[in-house]
Formats: C-alpha cells, sequence, structure tokens
C-alpha cells in the first residue's frame, strides 16, 4: 500500500510539473547594471549577470527573447561608437558601429538607445542620434541574427559582456549611465523535474517522522 501511494506521489507530482510549465508558461525579466565612462581610443567592457546569485544549470531559465536598454550616453563623436553584446557562451551580436557622423550631445541631452529585433532601422549613420528604438546593425546588414541568437540559450549567472568601443583618434570618449537586458524566458524542463523530485523526497521524509 505504502509503494502504491508513493508510486500515486510521483506520477501526482509529474503531472504538476507538466500543469505548472503550461500554466506559467514564459515570465519576464529585467536587470540592470551600472554603466560608467567610454575612454578614448579603448575598448571598454561592462558585465552583468541574469538571474539570482550562484544559481546554477538546470535551474537557469531558458531565454525565449531578449532586448537591450543603453540609457544616458553621451558621447564626443557618435562616429567613433561601437557598441557589442556578448553572451556567457561567446555569442556575439553588432548593435551599432560609427553612426552619427559628425553628432556630439557632450553636455547637451543624453540618449537613451533601446535595441529590439521589432525595430523598423538601425541607428541612423549620418543625422544626429535621438533616444528612441532601433534596430541591432549586425541584424539589419545580416552579418548576425540579431537577438534571436540567444533565443533558446539559458542566461546562467555568468556575466553578459557590453562593448562600448571608441574607436577614434585623438578626441573622444563620453558615459552612459546604466545598461538593461529585458526578456522573457521559460523554465527548462530538467528544472520542473527536479521541483517534482524535491517534492516526493519531502513527502517520503514526512512519512517516516510521521
Amino acid at each position: 500500500m505504502k509503494r502504491v501511494s508513493l508510486f500515486t506521489a510521483v506520477a501526482f507530482m509529474a503531472a504538476a510539473s507538466s500543469a505548472f510549465a503550461g500554466s506559467v508558461g514564459e515570465f519576464n525579466f529585467s536587470f540592470m547594471s551600472t554603466g560608467g565612462s567610454i575612454v578614448n581610443d579603448s575598448v571598454n567592457g561592462f558585465a552583468q549577470n541574469i538571474g539570482p546569485p550562484n544559481q546554477m544549470d538546470p535551474f537557469a531559465p531558458e531565454i525565449t527573447s531578449l532586448e537591450l536598454e543603453v540609457n544616458g550616453i553621451q558621447f564626443q563623436n557618435w562616429a567613433d561608437l561601437d557598441i557589442y553584446l556578448f553572451s556567457p557562451r561567446g555569442e556575439m551580436i553588432e548593435l551599432m558601429t560609427d553612426r552619427g557622423d559628425g553628432f556630439s550631445n557632450i553636455g547637451a541631452g543624453a540618449v537613451d538607445l533601446m535595441f529590439t529585433d521589432l525595430a523598423l532601422s538601425p541607428v541612423p549613420t549620418t543625422s544626429p542620434v535621438v533616444s528612441g528604438e532601433y534596430r541591432p546593425e549586425g541584424l539589419a546588414n545580416g552579418t548576425d541574427d540579431g537577438f534571436a541568437t540567444y533565443v533558446g540559450m539559458s542566461g546562467g549567472t555568468d556575466a553578459w559582456l557590453l562593448l562600448m568601443i571608441d574607436d577614434g583618434g585623438a578626441t573622444g570618449g563620453g558615459s552612459f549611465s546604466n545598461w538593461v537586458l529585458r526578456g522573457t524566458a521559460v523554465p527548462e524542463p530538467a528544472t520542473l523535474s527536479l521541483l517534482a523530485l524535491g517534492a516526493v523526497a519531502l513527502i517520503r521524509r514526512t512519512r517516516r517522522r510521521a
């Protein structure tokens, strides 16, 4: 009788985990990291993690969509500014390179850029850069798949890396205030299975104590 009850509990938890996956589905996430100085004629890296501290696979969620904000940008010569995003596994996408030729907003209003695959066009090449939504340059040019590059992978807690590159000469540089990775994800199937096994173990321990 006890074995039958335990089998029933296992079956129940497996069904519950499947129901959990179907009912919860995608969830939204958003993680912000501070910015800093973009030094003239240099590569500047800024890292952040997605997920709770010390979260290990298979508990990391699976990404289904992703987008990036880079906020509060003030820059001397936008034609010298390149921005790239690297995942923890090393996949890179090109967000913008050498745009806004001749434009400077040092001491003027800061610019907020939202990079999303759903935007219609990349950051303009010759006109002043204004706050708004922009298509990643790599996606627009066909050199990469934009944020779709990261769909299906786990964000984990390893560092995502934002590269802000000033590839100019004697004058340049600038700063930005923060960057935000946001998107949607789903729990990995292994996570749900382990949750079910943990619940069964708890039931077994409770019975032993009783």
